[in-house]
């Protein structure tokens, strides 16, 4: 997965999925890759920072993984991109408010970063 980020100077943060037809030519795998895609960000947004639009690119069929694994890909994707605090020892995650700039990448700038998922 790939995702394209940058600060959108809201109280919110904005999220987009594109799934190519180059994964899959059926519109039935691509719309339920990007419901998983979209229910893992669901769940991570109380620890997701605000103020950010987010693309997310899916280059890979997930349509056949289990929605806990796409949720921990997109976790790790997020925190790889600083959006979200890594785990710490106990297991839970610290938000990022909108004051922590210097965690969060500069803004107006565009990232991309990937992450590839395993094969199951």
């Amino acid at each position: 997965m790939q995702m394209v980020y940058a600060q959108n100077n809201a109280t919110v943060s904005r999220f987009a999925v594109v799934v190519s037809t180059r994964v899959d030519k059926r519109a039935t795998v691509r719309n339920r890759i990007k419901r998983l895609v979209r229910e893992s960000i669901h769940h991570l947004l109380p620890i997701i920072a605000v103020g950010w639009d987010v693309i997310v690119f899916a280059r890979q069929d997930l349509s056949n993984r289990k929605q806990q694994d796409v949720e921990i890909a997109i976790k790790k994707l997020f925190e790889r991109a600083r959006l979200i605090a890594p785990l710490n020892p106990k297991g839970s995650s610290v938000p990022l408010s909108g004051t922590d700039t210097a965690l969060c990448a500069a803004p107006s700038i565009k990232i991309r970063v990937k992450l590839s998922v395993d094969a199951a």
